[in-house]
């Protein structure tokens, strides 16, 4: 598996290297796209590329992921296992996201480039301020705000802490909160291993919660605990 995995992701990479700089260009220029749209959608080819490489030892199995779900503005809530859970974000049918994470991976210097050309935002190191205007201002161009409200990996196979930043963006805003439960990447490459296993991967959307049912100023924490709540239920009876 690895080899394979190793050997096609080099290939894509160089592939890309090649390809994605003109495809921005003609995106941008030609197509008159704004830069974080041109690269959210290179980043999202680019991840179900890497779905496909996976596919004949990690098989995906996706549940409740459809275009009313996701096809207008919403906080989408992911539960973090592993590193490649960010490429399972290709498999929610939409490429219009933008991913809030900590300041780490906007340190990597493979990543960081394309990440900031994306519109990323840096949940650690911006002030609450500018995350909620950020925030605010895509969800106004019915786009989507993805995080993991554990803000890192969890290691012990079990689902974390939730962070209040997504509910407060919600309650501020009026989206609706999506939550989406990953089960199996933790099998293929959990925190701390540097190498795959097979493993079957289960990607489940639940229902939309409305921000609008947890009214009060402790609304967004309200709905913080019941979200963690539904999501650490389905994560205990879904099937890989």
């Amino acid at each position: 598996m690895n080899v394979w995995v190793i050997s096609l992701s080099i290939l894509e990479l160089l592939f890309s290297a090649v390809v994605c700089p003109p495809a921005l260009a003609v995106l941008v220029l030609v197509m008159r796209w704004p830069l974080d749209k041109a690269m959210q959608l290179l980043i999202y080819t680019y991840a179900r590329v890497w779905l496909w490489i996976l596919a004949p030892f990690s098989p995906l199995r996706r549940i409740n992921i459809n275009k009313g779900t996701f096809g207008r503005p919403v906080v989408v809530v992911v539960n973090h296992y592993s590193f490649i859970d960010t490429y399972y974000f290709a498999s929610l049918r939409f490429f219009m996201g933008t991913i809030c994470v900590r300041a780490w991976p906007f340190k990597m210097l493979w990543y960081a480039p394309f990440m900031r050309m994306a519109g990323y935002i840096n949940t650690e190191s911006w002030p609450w301020s500018k995350v909620l205007d950020r925030s605010r201002d895509l969800l106004s161009r019915r786009r989507r705000v993805l995080m993991f409200p554990e803000g890192h990996r969890c290691r012990e196979g079990l689902i974390g802490r939730f962070g209040s930043g997504a509910f407060k963006i919600a309650t501020e805003t009026g989206a609706p909160v999506v939550p989406v439960c990953i089960k199996g990447t933790r099998e293929v490459l959990p925190a701390g291993r540097m190498y795959l296993r097979p493993a079957r991967v289960t990607v489940q959307a639940l229902e939309p919660v409305d921000p609008a049912d947890f009214p009060g100023e402790t609304g967004h924490l309200d709905m913080r605990k019941y979200v963690r709540r539904i999501m650490a239920e389905t994560l205990e009876t879904m099937d890989y």
